[in-house]
């Protein structure tokens, strides 16, 4: 019998895997391709047999390029592994890294680095409290703020982050000037109504080619810069009080050391300086209020809410958390989850716990999310789409560098119950890409 060499290549997948368990991967891969009497650099699934069944037209050149030689697969996830985890303490680096997945990556900072342009035009002393009032009166519709009992460092850091947020924010409204508060509130309600089903939306192609995302990617990475420069130089700053800074985007909290809950309320700014802090809200974009940023230095935090924090939806979630064993818990769907848009946590010390029920842990869902936790020993659990999901126009990142790590996709409760064994869950989670099957709503798959 002929057989294709998408035919080929699957009798090759499927014979490797019964020799797997007893030679090493070069010798069964050698041992399949001679006893076929083919070529290994022949094995591979043809464009044109993947075209015959529909072949949905956001796929990135990623996907094009391993289609192309799936026996590549191995050696450039190892090397994109190794990259990316001798970078997971990079805000800019990991955003660029997910949205580079998704064909979208745009090389801010290669000529001048975003954060060493602001700094290297910061203004001082008198100076600098007259440009923070101005933008924050100016810019954000703010009331005057009494300036004298913030520390200098904390004054900088304030100045150089709101500077980039509002210049992240001209980017966002770029990116997604076709996209309306209508549209998200459809697709965040068709998610969580649907749960494993995904959504059928009519106008979601349109809405995917409409959309700027170089322009999402450029400010989200502009942010992580300057960010990560602000975060350095407030780091051992110390309040005597809590100061709140209401603004048309949402409120600013510089916190004490105090142990603190920030409960419903929409945050443009949190920077909390040390407690076991409690975030009922905070981290998470909309339409309205494009960028929600969580900064917290000292603590054993608890993140709960119904979106998880570090959520960018039509915009960006971020939160960054320095030291402590923190928690982390979405009711419905979030954490380091981007929809239109960017989600980054960033948990750099600690033994932490993350909890979601979908889409989260590193989701992206027409757009990037990454959860960057670099060391201890943590615990991630999920039902579906969860732990490194991309999703349509998507790429989701779960980085842990280091810890014994436990990672669980739930299949003690049955709640989204697999077409093809439902006694299991449709986990669609640890690493997986998935898709938009329309053959039964509009088939535009």
């Amino acid at each position: 019998m002929n057989y294709s060499k998408s035919q080929k290549f699957f009798v090759f997948l499927w014979s490797v895997c019964l020799l797997f368990g007893q030679i090493n991967i070069e010798q069964a891969m050698n041992k399949v391709a001679s006893t076929m009497n083919v070529s290994i650099k022949d094995l591979k699934i043809e464009k044109k047999d993947l075209e015959f069944y529909g072949y949905g037209k956001f796929r990135t050149k990623l996907f094009e390029r391993l289609i192309d030689n799936p026996l590549d697969i191995d050696p450039f996830i190892r090397t994109l592994s190794r990259t990316i985890l001798n970078n997971c303490d990079s805000l800019w680096a990991i955003s660029y890294f997910s949205w580079a997945r998704i064909d979208e990556g745009v090389r801010r900072g290669f000529i001048e680095r975003p954060d060493e342009f602001l700094i290297k035009k910061l203004p001082e002393g008198v100076s600098l409290d007259t440009a923070l009032v101005n933008l924050l009166k100016n810019f954000y519709n703010c009331e005057s703020v009494e300036f004298e009992i913030i520390p200098e460092n904390l004054r900088i850091g304030l100045f150089l982050i709101l500077t980039e947020i509002k210049n992240s924010i001209d980017w966002i409204q770029k990116g997604n000037k076709n996209l309306t508060k209508d549209d998200i509130d459809t697709i965040i309600n068709g998610f969580i109504d649907a749960g494993g089903d995904g959504i059928s939306n009519l106008h979601i192609e349109e809405l995917i080619e409409k959309t700027d995302f170089k322009a999402l990617a450029a400010g989200s990475m502009d942010l992580g810069y300057v960010l990560q420069a602000a975060v350095e130089r407030m780091r051992d700053t110390q309040l005597k009080e809590k100061i709140e800074i209401q603004t048309k985007y949402g409120l600013i909290v510089l916190s004490t050391i105090d142990d603190d809950k920030f409960e419903s309320s929409f945050y443009l700014l949190v920077i909390d300086f040390g407690g076991n802090d409690t975030y009922r809200s905070g981290g998470v974009s909309n339409k309205e209020q494009p960028v929600s940023i969580i900064i917290d230095y000292y603590g054993d935090d608890r993140y709960e809410s119904e979106i998880g924090c570090g959520t960018g939806i039509a915009g960006y979630g971020i939160v960054m958390d320095l030291y402590g064993n923190d928690f982390y818990y979405a009711e419905k769907l979030g954490l380091g989850t981007g929809i239109f848009g960017q989600g980054i946590i960033v948990d750099f010390t600690g033994d932490d716990e993350y909890i979601t029920d979908l889409y989260g842990i590193g989701a992206g869902l027409f757009g990037t999310g990454v959860v960057s936790d670099i060391s201890g020993n943590d615990k991630y659990t999920g039902f579906e789409g969860c732990q490194g999901f991309g999703f349509v126009k998507g790429a989701g990142l779960l980085i842990d560098r280091e810890g014994n790590d436990l990672y669980i996709a739930r299949d003690d409760t049955i709640k989204y119950p697999s077409a093809q064994s439902p006694e299991h869950n449709a986990s669609l989670s640890q690493g997986m890409g998935f898709g938009i099957r329309a053959d039964f709503t509009d088939g535009h798959s």
